[in-house]
């Protein structure tokens, strides 16, 4: 049973990593994009 809530939050966590380099990649990219517009 505790390996299996581990496993979960595990999981949970990894997932909160990706969205977090995703939107820092969209962000990342966006100011590159203003940066060379101007």
């Amino acid at each position: 049973m505790l390996h299996l809530i581990m496993f979960r939050q595990l999981k949970i966590i990894s997932c909160m990593i990706c969205v977090l380099m995703i939107s820092d990649n969209i962000r990342y990219c966006f100011i590159i994009n203003d940066e060379n517009h101007i």
